[in-house]
């Protein structure tokens, strides 16, 4: 068999000749040599390099299909195939990397670089450059998975941000729907309002939407404060809600708010009223439960319970100020039943002369 190849020519081979007695698999090796010169590509290279090898020990094994002239003819395209792979090692290996960060894209790269090309570089006896590639290999590849892993870490935190700021927009949202209706209420709300206000920070248009609602939510907390004072009478609580809303509208101008000043306000003395009304009740039903057994009191427990019923509180309605007069006149009148019971006891403890006298006084006498 002719020599197929000359001295290789800086980065390539001259022209395979096809001839009739030529080996498909040398020309093929050959092919892979030739365009991995081109290429500069010393893997593909070697894959040449390799395949020259293994044709050449096949051929050995078989004494009898070939001459030894035929045999030791493939040697020194081999030779030259491993001295190229050489060359072009380091600059080739250099540019070697996965084209892409999933994990089938590494996975191929892995297996191409240890199993397939790595194989060669052994077969090829270049144990060096077999291990200069394991190495470079494991080293693309941790780069690969902290790319992967720093990507991963990104998108998750992408997703955290989206589910965060999703939720600082529905806690917006639910701003708007809540409805303020007593101080608990007000503060809750006040609270959740403070809390967004530095979450906001990017946005100023919607911050500034939330300072004005806590500027709205600090008025209307003490006007709530005002109106829920317990000592203001009926007259007093109803000029203090007028006077409440003139302040709060006046204050918050035309601003929009989930809550307007004035209708607010009105909610709130309403709230107020109705609370005032229940302690009104409870503190009457108190007060005539225990005047119910005042026909056994003493005089005592009757003078404590009147002096009670003469101290009621200012958020005491109309109609229960008429059934504290009434209890109140209840023990009155137990108060002169005793008394009365106390001068007849006197009277009968008096001596006859002393009885006749006192009839004649009373009855204007002398």
């Amino acid at each position: 068999m002719p020599a197929r190849l000359a001295a290789p020519s800086r980065q390539r081979f001259p022209e395979i000749l096809e001839e009739p007695n030529s080996s498909k698999e040398e020309n093929e090796a050959l092919d892979k040599v030739e365009h991995g010169l081109r290429m500069a590509d010393a893997g593909k290279i070697a894959w040449g390099a390799a395949d020259l090898l293994k044709l050449q020990e096949r051929m050995a094994a078989e004494p009898r299909a070939w001459t030894a002239a035929q045999i030791s003819e493939i040697q020194p395209h081999y030779d030259r195939a491993r001295q190229a792979v050489i060359m072009h090692f380091r600059e080739w290996l250099d540019r070697q990397a996965p084209h892409g960060d999933t994990l089938d894209v590494v996975s191929a790269f892995n297996t191409k670089m240890i199993n397939v090309i790595g194989a060669d570089f052994k077969k090829i006896g270049l144990d060096e450059q077999h291990a200069a590639l394991e190495a470079r290999t494991k080293e693309l590849l941790r780069q690969a998975h902290t790319i992967t892993d720093a990507r991963q870490l990104l998108r998750d935190v992408d997703s955290l941000l989206k589910q965060a700021t999703d939720e600082v927009a529905k806690r917006g949202k639910q701003i708007w729907r809540k409805k303020l209706q007593s101080d608990e209420d007000i503060g809750q709300l006040l609270s959740e309002v403070e809390s967004l206000i530095n979450t906001y920070e990017n946005l100023p248009e919607d911050q500034q939407d939330l300072l004005l609602m806590r500027k709205a939510l600090r008025i209307y907390e003490k006007e709530f404060a005002h109106l829920a004072n317990e000592r203001l009478s009926w007259p007093e609580f109803e000029t203090l809600t007028a006077q409440a809303k003139a302040d709060a509208v006046s204050a918050l101008g035309e601003e929009e708010l989930p809550w307007p000043p004035d209708e607010t306000i009105g909610e709130f003395a309403a709230a107020v009223a109705k609370r005032r009304k229940a302690e009104s009740a409870k503190w009457i039903e108190a007060l005539e439960a225990k005047v119910a057994g005042a026909a056994a009191m003493t005089a005592f427990d009757a003078n404590r319970l009147l002096g009670d019923a003469a101290r009621p509180p200012a958020y005491l309605t109309e109609p229960h100020e008429q059934r504290r007069e009434q209890a109140a006149r209840r023990l009155e009148a137990r108060l002169d039943e005793i008394k009365i019971d106390w001068l007849v006891k006197k009277f009968n403890e008096l001596p006859e002369a002393l009885r006749e006298r006192f009839i004649k006084l009373v009855s204007g006498g002398r």
